[in-house]
């Protein structure tokens, strides 16, 4: 073989190489934008102002609180209500068998 035939050889070697190395930048490149992309989804961008998933959670699980508090006071509220009035019963029925 001579020179130039393995210099064009070459070339056409580097220029696919070169070719398989842009297809490679270019996956890496949409990769990254996805990813980034995920980030954004879990943890918010502080741009716009969107907590993303991840504030989303919190702010759901401080409500779930506000709302186990809720709920336990609405139940002490009606077995006192109810211990109040079975009291109130008993008083009743005292004063109706004294009276009687």
């Amino acid at each position: 073989m001579d020179l130039n035939t393995e210099i064009s050889l070459m070339d056409q070697r580097l220029g696919i190489m070169e070719n398989k190395l842009n297809d490679v930048e270019s996956k890496l490149d949409s990769m990254d934008k996805k990813l980034n992309q995920v980030v954004e989804a879990l943890m918010g961008n502080p741009l716009v102002k969107d907590d993303g998933l991840v504030g989303k959670l919190n702010d759901i699980q401080g409500r779930v609180k506000d709302h186990d508090e809720v709920l336990k006071k609405v139940k002490y509220f009606w077995v006192g209500v109810v211990a109040v009035g079975g009291a109130i019963a008993l008083i009743i029925e005292f004063i109706n068998k004294i009276f009687k």
